[in-house]
């Protein structure tokens, strides 16, 4: 038993894959299937900074907003295909989480959570003000591709297996990523500072570069997790002609 859960531990992405392959079908709803996925995938972006560092962030839901707001803007009014959408949330999100966690690593313990809520609260009104880009009150509508192909296959995005699946892709590529990190020097750091900050510092790691690298990995992935619930979400609005992977048909 201990060398089995010994080979999952050490294999984590190929022992959950097939799990998550089978998951929508026992379930009774594939969208409830849908979002446990996208939630799950921000749990585990929230989870490498909490979990792993031990810095709890009161304020990563702007992340999740910032991730699904570029996604849906960059289709509404830049005319952006999903691939290149998607590439501009993770960059957003990215800065976003440069900005907020160079503020935030300044503080430390409950200080620290609450910054990171202040600044949540500052994105959700900058977004929120910006009607005639988000919709304010009223919601961002007309995010819609009927179709798009994937290597030159038409692949339906209204099925809700379908969705599933290619989301699916991306939770996979981020579970594997985050895998790996932990499996890394900087996930060895990282448990470290979480034991003994003091420590850590005293061994000649740099806490504050530490901190911020990893809120910032943790941004994008809750980002990556906002703009596939963009595409969850927002779809069934608004027609549009059909897109490749990264450009249009």
């Amino acid at each position: 038993m201990n060398s089995f859960c010994q080979l999952i531990a050490r294999h984590r992405v190929l022992a959950s894959t097939p799990f998550l392959a089978i998951f929508p079908f026992i379930i009774p709803y594939e969208a409830l299937a849908i979002n446990i996925l996208i939630f799950g995938l921000f749990a585990m972006g929230f989870n490498l900074l909490f979990g792993y560092m031990g810095l709890l962030s009161f304020g990563h839901a702007a992340f999740l907003g910032i991730g699904s707001y570029l996604t849906g803007i960059g289709i509404v009014y830049y005319g952006m295909p999903w691939g290149r959408a998607i590439l501009a949330d993770i960059i957003g999100a990215t800065i976003g989480g440069l900005i907020m966690g160079d503020l935030a690593i300044r503080t430390r313990g409950i200080y620290f959570s609450m910054v990171t809520l202040a600044l949540d609260q500052i994105v959700y009104c900058i977004f929120y003000k910006a009607e005639s880009l988000t919709g304010g009150a009223n919601g961002l509508r007309g995010v819609r591709v009927e179709n798009f192909k994937i290597l030159g296959r038409p692949v339906d995005f209204l099925n809700p297996l379908t969705k599933y699946y290619v989301i699916l892709f991306f939770v996979v590529i981020a579970i594997w990523l985050i895998s790996r990190i932990l499996h890394s020097p900087l996930g060895a750091v990282m448990e470290a500072m979480r034991e003994n900050e003091k420590r850590a510092a005293a061994c000649g790691f740099d806490v504050a570069r530490t901190k911020l690298l990893v809120f910032v990995l943790s941004a994008a992935i809750c980002g990556l997790a906002g703009s596939l619930r963009a595409w969850h979400l927002l779809w069934p609005f608004y027609w549009r002609r059909s897109h490749a992977l990264f450009g249009k048909t």
